[in-house]
């Protein structure tokens, strides 16, 4: 297999574990959206779409971040067979990489003082930050695994 085509199963997974990631994130989002909006529904759809729209965003700039100076130099530098020879390492690797990032995200989080703001944005980006990398690496491991 050349680097090529394991650097586009690698963004193939990657887009996967975006969407994963983005859609089992999403609900906490439509919760926060509904229960900042108040109970008039034209403020709710208006800030339902424009919640959801700048979640999208802003996971798609985060993932396009780790996909550049992440996951396309693994999957350009390292050959399949020492991947899947050390499986292991890579998912816990990842996982790590996953947790680091939630504990970036809970250090920026704190940073700041949100004049009484929730954590429900927290939340979601903590559950993004540890579902994404976890899909993603599974994935391109399942991709990589030569048909039986």
């Amino acid at each position: 297999m050349t680097r090529w085509r394991q650097w586009g199963k690698a963004t193939r997974a990657t887009m996967l574990g975006w969407a994963v990631a983005f859609l089992l994130t999403s609900p906490i989002q439509v919760i926060q959206v509904i229960r900042s909006s108040g109970h008039d529904l034209q403020l709710i759809l208006a800030a339902l779409g424009f919640g959801l729209f700048l979640w999208l965003v802003l996971t798609l700039a985060g993932v396009l971040v780790v996909w550049l100076c992440v996951v396309s130099p693994i999957a350009l530098l390292c050959s399949r067979e020492w991947l899947l020879r050390h499986r292991c390492w890579v998912i816990a690797a990842a996982i790590v990489a996953g947790v680091l990032a939630a504990c970036y995200i809970s250090h920026l989080w704190l940073s700041f003082d949100h004049a009484g703001a929730g954590t429900m944005n927290y939340w979601a980006g903590v559950c993004f930050a540890v579902i994404f990398p976890g899909v993603t690496v599974y994935r391109y491991l399942r991709r990589l695994t030569p048909p039986s």
